[in-house]
């Protein structure tokens, strides 16, 4: 909705991207591990996630933080993980084929970018049974997040709003399986099943006024 008001296009039709799995093996939210997906890039915001992490481990030093996602090649996040000393504390891992499983072994998803497109990772996480915590950044996960629902939508670069909402729902196992729940649930929207009939309709729309 964001996207197709700032390109002004005319009639335009939003259509999600359909979740590429589906899986009912969920997430127990027992483990005291979260995750975060994406690639080292500025973009993804990852270096905000690691100060994040740092007041979270003052607290719950027996949680960790396992970050998936193409190194860069200066290890910039590493580095900083060092310098913050978090090495006990968070993990970092090439891309996998097997993402999905790792979703299930994690209790919290956590998204700090700066700025997303469609945000399919957070969709993965929630069909995975995953409560996320994200920045409300431009423009795509307040268009999947339901705040306070399925997970939290925290204001733009707030490190403090960010860090309370973990804590919550590291102190709060009900409350994860709640929203995780609810996630999941959510999830359903983007079922490949629910995604192709739009793009059925608009097709089949679009040949009609061709042809009239």
């Amino acid at each position: 909705n964001e996207s197709i008001k700032e390109w002004n296009v005319p009639q335009g039709v939003i259509i999600p991207n359909p979740l590429w799995f589906y899986t009912d093996n969920l997430a127990k939210l027992k483990s005291k591990k979260v995750i975060a997906v994406g690639r080292h890039v500025y973009e993804k915001g990852f270096d905000r996630l690691l100060y994040i992490w740092k007041s979270i481990v003052k607290k719950h030093p027996d949680w960790h933080l396992d970050i998936y996602g193409k190194s860069s090649d200066d290890l910039y996040l590493q580095k900083l993980t060092s310098e913050l000393n978090l090495t006990n504390s968070v993990s970092f891992f090439e891309p996998t084929n097997d993402i999905v499983s790792k979703y299930q072994e994690n209790s919290i998803y956590l998204m700090t970018s700066r700025f997303e497109g469609f945000g399919m990772v957070l969709i993965e996480a929630m069909a995975s049974g995953l409560p996320c915590i994200a920045y409300d950044c431009p423009c795509g996960p307040k268009a999947i997040i339901e705040n306070k629902v399925n997970g939290f939508l925290i204001e733009n670069g707030s490190e403090s709003d960010f860090v309370d909402a973990t804590l919550l729902l590291i102190n709060n196992e009900s409350k994860r399986i709640e929203m995780g729940n609810n996630a999941k649930q959510k999830s359903l929207n983007y079922h490949i099943d629910t995604i192709m009939p739009l793009w059925d309709s608009l097709f089949k729309e679009i040949k009609s006024k061709s042809s009239s």
